[in-house]
């Protein structure tokens, strides 16, 4: 057999089956028909919603982090167990002991590194987390993407001039909408 050992450790590696980092196009569609049941359920039960779901599969293990243009290991697992300005060992051992092992979703919002060492080196620290565990990265670029690796891709449209106009004017004005239409062209 061609490779032996290694080509065998390297397609485990990235076998779905074996690493969660790994997203495949079944698994996405099936949970976008998952949460239309849910969805769908939730409309006939006022306390069973999707939200619901998620908090009870992932208990106390969700975080949001905010990364923006600072790419930083540091900055990241800091924000996620709340204790940033620790020492880099102090961080990765406090980090280990919360989600080792441990089902987690981990939203990393508005990423902008196109830096793949970084992502390499991030995703060493992230596989410590048990099986199920999710990484959803929202990111303008996607450079980005395909730095994080072969995953798939979702790309949102943009909102219409006219949608743009009404979320701004909704979000600036309020109540007073009705007051802005002299806004409007």
């Amino acid at each position: 057999m061609p490779g032996g050992k290694i080509s065998k450790k390297v397609r485990r590696f990235f076998s779905s089956d074996n690493n969660q980092l790994i997203f495949t196009a079944k698994i996405s569609s099936g949970i976008k028909k998952l949460k239309e049941k849910l969805d769908n359920a939730a409309k006939n039960h006022n306390d069973f919603g999707f939200s619901k779901l998620i908090k009870e599969a992932f208990k106390e293990n969700m975080y949001w982090v905010c990364v923006s243009e600072n790419f930083s290991m540091e900055d990241i697992l800091g924000k996620m167990i709340s204790k940033e300005g620790l020492e880099f060992e102090d961080l990765y051992l406090k980090f280990r002991n919360k989600i080792e092992g441990e089902r987690y979703l981990l939203v990393l919002d508005d990423v902008w590194s196109e830096n793949c060492m970084k992502w390499t080196e991030l995703k060493k620290f992230l596989i410590l987390g048990g099986m199920g565990s999710r990484i959803l990265v929202t990111s303008r670029s996607k450079k980005v993407a395909v730095c994080i690796g072969n995953y798939p891709i979702h790309v949102l449209p943009g909102l219409s001039e006219e949608d743009s106009w009404k979320l701004f004017k909704k979000i600036s004005l309020g109540e007073r909408q009705d007051e802005s239409s002299h806004w409007s062209s």
